[in-house]
């Protein structure tokens, strides 16, 4: 299992929230009417 630091974890934890608060599709990832989102 790969080790990150925290200071990655914080990155990644903020980059992950505001792409799904605010631009979903840019990653792929499509939402329905009522907001919910699919994944594979």
């Amino acid at each position: 299992m790969a080790k990150y630091n925290d200071k990655e974890l914080a990155e990644t934890s903020k980059f992950l929230s505001f792409v799904l608060r605010h631009k979903p599709e840019a990653i792929g990832i499509v939402l329905d009417r009522e907001g919910w989102g699919g994944y594979r």
